[in-house]
């Protein structure tokens, strides 16, 4: 009992994290009203119940030996949950971003909080098991490439690091193929991305390349660079990714959209409600598109863009 109060004692800032984390996730399902992340928190509970029962082994020598795999299989199973977790919060985020369509509005700084606080029991689960610095940094890498958009730029890092861990132990070896098939999942998405494969299958009649050229038919649209669309509602949402062409002003930027939305409806007569919503591209801009076309409507450039 002494050995157990010492070891919680030993510990308590790494279970203070564990602890937190799970209840940050409890009532992010409870306020999404969400199952997936109601298992998840169970899931995470129950490890970190796991850990709690081994820990007076392993902070003794005898013990060690007997629940170290124990231990590192607790730790992989973790920063395997957390991985799925981090990769859940991602498209309510983005969601949040580009509309009011998730409660609470924009997500970013809990998600930043929840990071840390993965950061923290990922740590906490690693230390426990003894694993080596180089895996506990492989682990850090994992859980810090879900929070960038664009993570095939870390591709050099993570082959890296795969080939590191390639030497070391059971443990690491098991980190190091679940963080490539991580990697060459991002890799795939991201060729989906470049090849347009975004949008979802069930678009009644619309031709991607169409729908490309009628964007880039307009002067300033330098290229389209992804395009998403879903069903919501009644209609037909439309995301197109779009690079414009660098030092537009204000009038310009509003301009420019409002000639990309005429030009859409000009293509595709009866696509369901427009809106249009657009942030600055030099900048990352997109344009949001919910549109439905009237009959025999025309294509106007505004002055400046014809």
């Amino acid at each position: 009992m002494y050995t157990y109060a010492f070891s919680l004692h030993r510990y308590r800032w790494e279970l203070a994290a564990a602890a937190l984390f799970i209840a940050c996730k409890i009532a992010a399902a409870a306020w999404w009203d969400s199952a997936a992340w109601q298992a998840q928190a169970l899931f995470n509970g129950l490890g970190l119940a796991a850990v709690l029962a081994v820990i007076p082994g392993a902070v003794t020598r005898e013990g060690r030996s007997r629940q170290g795999y124990l231990l590192r299989a607790v730790a992989v199973l973790s920063m395997s949950l957390l991985l799925s977790i981090l990769g859940a919060c991602l498209p309510a985020t983005a969601a949040s971003a580009a509309g009011p369509t998730a409660p609470g509005g924009n997500f970013h700084l809990p998600l930043l909080m929840l990071a840390a606080l993965a950061l923290g029991e990922n740590a906490f689960h690693c230390r426990l098991a003894g694993l080596s610095r180089r895996s506990r940094c492989l682990a850090t890498a994992a859980l810090a490439g879900h929070f960038r958009k664009s993570v095939y730029l870390y591709a050099p890092v993570f082959a890296a690091l795969v080939l590191r861990c390639c030497g070391y132990g059971y443990a690491e070896r098991l980190i190091a193929a679940l963080l490539m098939l991580y990697l060459c999942l991002h890799l795939f998405e991201m060729l989906r991305d470049l090849l347009g494969l975004t949008v979802e299958e069930n678009l009644p009649g619309i031709m991607l390349h169409e729908l490309k050229r009628a964007a880039l038919k307009v002067e300033g649209v330098l290229a389209v660079r992804k395009i998403e669309g879903k069903m919501a509602g009644e209609g037909l949402v439309l995301r197109l990714h779009l690079l414009a062409r660098e030092g537009l002003n204000g009038e310009e930027r509003e301009s420019l959209r409002e000639t990309v939305r005429q030009a859409l409806l000009h293509r595709f007569d009866g696509l369901a409600r427009v809106h249009c919503a657009a942030s600055s591209l030099a900048e990352q801009r997109e344009l949001l598109l919910r549109s439905r076309a009237g009959p025999g409507e025309e294509l106007r450039l505004p002055p400046g863009l014809s």
